[in-house]
């Protein structure tokens, strides 16, 4: 049993190392945790979009603005062309994927830094 575990663990390592030596490995795992970080403020956006709006009957002191749910909207569709344009260079090995994947990780933090907390 302990041969067997030491054999899978040396085959897992096996792959790992494998992995980390592609040039498009880094840039993926990043491109990964920006696109975690998008779904994160998606969820906080739903969030804030549920709230009632602002000056509405039954708004409560936690209401949403429609200014703001535009601007959150907008900030929300660059962040989602930015991760595109950063998945099709990844994907395709491109000499701007470091430039593109930054540049959706900025917008990222533009769209999760524009939603109320």
């Amino acid at each position: 049993m302990k041969t067997a575990l030491a054999f899978l663990l040396i085959l897992v390592l096996a792959a790992c190392a494998a992995a980390g030596n592609s040039p498009g490995t880094t840039a993926q795992i990043t491109l990964q945790g920006v696109e975690s970080a998008y779904q994160a403020a998606g969820q906080a956006e739903l969030v804030y979009l549920k709230l009632p709006t602002c000056g509405t009957p039954g708004a409560t002191a936690l209401c949403a603005t429609p200014e703001k749910r535009a601007q959150i909207k907008v900030f929300d569709n660059q962040a989602y062309a930015a991760i595109v344009a950063a998945r099709v260079a990844a994907d395709t090995a491109s000499a701007n994927a470091g430039a593109a994947l930054v540049a959706a990780d900025h917008s990222v933090t533009s769209f999760s830094l524009s939603i109320p907390k």
